[in-house]
């Protein structure tokens, strides 16, 4: 495996394998997902040493949302933080999950976001990665609605923008950097 973000996009040439039943999202994790956020300058395993309050990437945290049922405790898949700031969430699907139509999905990774007053979402299933501005709120009946950045989805429009969410871009500036 290359250490560049080009070598990395390059790898999953079928994706028709990967988007079987069979391929699970813990998969995804660790064979994309987390090398693609390393790459980007996330700390994702913690090789800092930094103590649990000042870790940048923090996986699966533990958060409690309030719905019909009550308080429960839910568990986004990536929260990522600077100077114990949580920046944005981000939720992965496994790439059988149509992320574009699934509203349970949507729903679920801004309603992560909302519930912990984090402006952001991101919904990943690696192919595409749909960043929802969460500050109205996470809306069962219309849980698309409030797409950030409308029509950033494929490695072409990743790969062919100047867009970086990495750490370094986000601590000097408030939010994402996107330029055209």
């Amino acid at each position: 495996m290359g250490g560049s973000l080009g070598s990395l996009v390059s790898l999953p040439r079928k994706w028709g394998e990967l988007k079987t039943s069979d391929y699970q999202e813990s998969q995804l994790w660790l064979q994309y997902l987390d090398r693609f956020w390393k790459l980007l300058g996330w700390d994702i395993a913690n090789d800092a040493q930094l103590p649990l309050l000042d870790v940048e990437v923090v996986i699966e945290p533990s958060m409690d949302s309030v719905d019909s049922g009550g308080i429960r405790s839910r568990k986004p898949d990536y929260l990522f933080r600077i100077s114990n700031f949580s920046r944005f969430i981000a939720e992965a699907k496994k790439p059988a999950v149509d992320i574009d139509a699934d509203k349970k999905a949507i729903f679920q990774a801004k309603s992560y976001a909302w519930n912990a007053t984090i402006p952001f979402a991101v919904l990943t299933d690696f192919e595409q990665f749909l960043l929802y501005d969460t500050t109205p709120g996470a809306t069962a009946g219309s849980p698309s609605s409030a797409k950030w950045v409308p029509g950033f989805h494929y490695w072409t429009s990743f790969l062919n923008r100047p867009w970086r969410a990495s750490s370094a871009t986000l601590r000097a500036f408030p939010f994402f950097q996107l330029r055209d």
